[in-house]
């Protein structure tokens, strides 16, 4: 084997024990996140949401506001343009 080969191996034993290390630690409480329009936070007009996963572990980290084309429809009715 050569020194790349033994580095390589090595890196992705580190990276393999760490993230199995912190399958089993998460203590996230998930949080729905809501969209932004003419000053307020609202949820979907639907009231779905669609699931955010972390990217190293899968594990569920958030549910954002699925927003349709209502939400688009009212989000582009409100809104506000600065006086010049």
């Amino acid at each position: 084997m050569t020194a790349n080969e033994a580095a390589i191996r090595s890196e992705g034993t580190h990276t393999r024990n760490a993230l199995e290390g912190m399958k089993g630690m998460s203590t996230h409480e998930v949080r729905t996140y809501t969209y932004y329009a003419d000053g307020e936070w609202r949820h979907a007009t639907s009231g779905r949401t669609f699931d955010v996963h972390q990217p190293f572990n899968g594990q569920l980290y958030a549910k954002v506001a699925a927003g349709g084309a209502e939400d688009a429809r009212i989000a582009v009715s409100l809104r506000r343009f600065p006086r010049a």
